[in-house]
């Protein structure tokens, strides 16, 4: 024992170094599609996007990766390799990536980190998938079967076979650990994202099959630090877990709702602790950030901020708080709204100063923005409902949107809209509004001042309407 505790001091001893080395990340991904991939997290919160050249060939080396995780390489539709990383890695890929077949039969890894990648080369088609395919309707059978079915003895041999004792890579223990653990959390996922749902249980029905498979107090389960290397337990604590809680809050305590202030963070703060805290709350606050417009939306993450734990992940957090939060007060209310000068479908402009005295209702929007062209008919109703009042300018401002232009002028030839239809062509609009998503609505008053950067859409209609009809009064 006193053996085994030496070595691991050693390890952990050993870690700071390891951690100051780079890595390092090329090849080539024959027939890609896109030049530029992104690096995105299955496990650990680093993210980052690869570019590729016009041969496929790519070079990537960073000094930012500080410890192991998983993550993938994708370009979200034709393209998804997986990988194992961590720190000094110096990981060759080559692969053809016409389809998705294709990628996973030619996938090469190579150098250092090889050894441990080897496992996406040839793992069973079943593990890439949270919860293997259903190929004898499991989901059918009753409760008891289930649970039997769930604990049987799930074979390793490919698991066992790459991460043996041939295997020599430092994060060897770590990322096998990281795999058999997917398999633990994957029968938890299969019980509440398919199970459950399917048969339609409440909250305490499920929570009682949770206790089935013996995990232990879930509690326990859900801050084990260790438990992050694996993919499925991110997924469960981030994705899952938060609104089965909030499920059982609504049936079992009325006072626990979704009028508590930033409910999802309250959650997050009330199931979690240390590093799984750390872990979650970053990875929303950064999922959110770029969706956030209101300086008051984004001080209500101040608080949560300061109870992470780890002190460098805090410092990181608040530097990126006061960043958007300095990005946002242009935005404020009652501050001056960014200045514009646009032009209509003719060519001539109009500027936002030349809209003072009214109040002004902007639609940005582009045509390829499905849930933007959902909002067209709500639109159509706003106007009638308002066009004979001449304080009230409504604009709808095309964003992000010059490469489909024709399909823009076409649905405007088709639905024939009457209030002014602006383009933002130099992306002007898109980068002094932060339209990081759309549809947005931005009202303005009288003065040029901001009432509402994300203001209620005409899809609700009688709380815009109460909002306009307020400021056209004053």
């Amino acid at each position: 024992m006193k053996k085994i505790i030496n070595l691991l001091m050693l390890f952990l001893l050993a870690l700071p170094g390891m951690a100051q080395q780079k890595t390092k990340i090329s090849g080539k991904l024959l027939n890609c599609k896109d030049r530029q991939l992104e690096l995105t997290p299955s496990t650990g919160n680093f993210k980052d996007s690869i570019m590729i050249n016009a041969d496929g060939s790519f070079s990537y080396e960073t000094d930012k990766i500080k410890s192991p995780f998983r993550a993938n390489l994708t370009n979200r539709k034709q393209i998804q390799i997986q990988l194992f990383l961590a720190p000094g890695y110096d990981l060759q890929i080559t692969a053809d990536v016409s389809d998705y077949e294709t990628a996973r039969s030619s996938i090469k890894y190579a150098g250092k980190g090889g050894a441990n990648n080897h496992y996406w080369e040839k793992r069973p088609i079943d593990t890439l998938k949270r919860v293997p395919k259903d190929t004898v309707n499991w989901m059918k059978k009753d409760e008891d079967t289930y649970i039997a079915y769930l604990k049987r003895t799930k074979s390793t041999s490919h698991i066992d076979q790459v991460f043996g004792p041939d295997n020599t890579d430092p994060y060897r223990d770590y990322f096998k650990r990281s795999l058999q653990l997917d398999q633990k959390f994957g029968d938890l996922i299969s019980i509440m994202d398919y199970y459950t749902y399917q048969h339609k249980y409440t909250p305490e029905q499920t929570d009682r099959m949770i206790n089935r498979l013996g995990l232990g107090n879930m509690n326990d389960v859900l801050n084990r630090k260790e438990n992050l290397a694996s993919s499925n337990f991110c997924y469960v604590i981030n994705y899952i877990y938060p609104y089965h809680a909030k499920a059982r809050d609504q049936v079992t305590d009325e006072k626990a709702n979704p009028a508590i202030p930033n409910y999802s963070l309250f959650k997050i703060a009330q199931l979690y602790k240390g590093a799984v805290y750390d872990f979650v709350f970053e990875d929303k606050l950064n999922r959110n950030l770029d969706f956030i417009y209101k300086v008051t939306e984004l001080e209500k993450y101040k608080p949560y901020i300061l109870k992470v734990q780890n002190t460098e992940v805090r410092k990181k957090l608040l530097a990126t708080y006061d960043k958007k939060l300095k990005s946002s007060s242009f935005l404020r209310i009652g501050g001056p709204a960014p200045y514009f000068n646009l032009p209509d479908t003719s060519g001539v402009l109009h500027s936002l100063a030349g809209l003072k005295g009214k109040v002004v209702y902007i639609d940005l929007w582009a045509s390829w923005c499905g849930p933007c062209r959902e909002e067209n008919p709500h639109m159509q109703k706003l106007y009638e409902n308002y066009q004979h009042n001449p304080k009230l300018a409504i604009i709808s401002i095309a964003v992000n949107d010059l490469k489909t232009r024709k399909n823009r002028y076409a649905i405007l030839k088709e639905n024939k809209p009457l209030w002014l239809q602006l383009e933002d062509q130099n992306d002007v609009v898109l980068k002094d509004y932060t339209a990081n998503s759309i549809p947005r609505f931005i009202l303005i008053n009288k003065e040029g001042k901001i009432v509402d950067a994300d203001a209620p859409r005409p899809s609700n209609l009688d709380v815009l309407s109460t909002l306009l009809d307020k400021e056209l009064a004053k």
